[in-house]
């Protein structure tokens, strides 16, 4: 007995997409702290999001630094933040709006904390802009999105809500 089976459509496989970025900030809710006004860093995003699909999912890292200006200018390693997150591409794929939500991890031992104390991390981008230099390859620019950091949720809290701009690049892997 010869079993037939119906030829189901071939389906691209999603696509791996590889996002590398820098952000800096220079307008922080801590307008009373001066360690914390000025912050910078890179991250990687790593995540599917099939071809000419609107919607992907994705796993980011960043490393958050923060400019220490009370003293003497410094740069303090900050916290490091790992979180998954929620986009969707739109407008013709020149609009990318994301959504990260993680653990937020301080780096460093300040007077009232202590290194590796752990929080939650916040990343909102409401409109980035995408330009495609090739089908593979994107440049972004998310000209102001909010990021709230908080490595410490005890008392005294460390919640930093930062304004940031973002340049970075994704690349489609398969």
């Amino acid at each position: 007995m010869v079993l037939c089976v119906p030829a189901l459509a071939e389906a691209e496989p999603p696509t791996l997409r590889l996002g590398i970025e820098v952000h800096g900030s220079f307008l922080t809710n801590q307008v009373d702290r001066s360690l914390l006004n000025v912050t910078f860093g890179g991250a990687v995003r790593i995540g599917y999001r099939a071809d000419g699909a609107t919607w992907g999912g994705y796993v980011v890292f960043e490393q958050n630094a923060w400019l220490a200006t009370e003293l003497a200018r410094q740069v303090v390693p900050g916290v490091r933040n790992f979180g998954i997150g929620v986009e969707r591409i739109w407008a013709d794929g020149i609009v990318r709006t994301s959504l990260s939500v993680g653990l937020s991890t301080l780096a460093f031992d300040t007077e009232l904390h202590q290194k590796n104390t752990t929080g939650i991390f916040f990343d909102l981008r409401p409109a980035a802009l995408r330009w495609a230099i090739t089908d593979a390859v994107a440049f972004e620019l998310t000209p102001f999105h909010l990021a709230v950091v908080a490595p410490v949720l005890d008392e005294p809290t460390l919640v930093n809500v930062e304004y940031r701009t973002t340049l970075g690049f994704e690349f489609g892997l398969r």
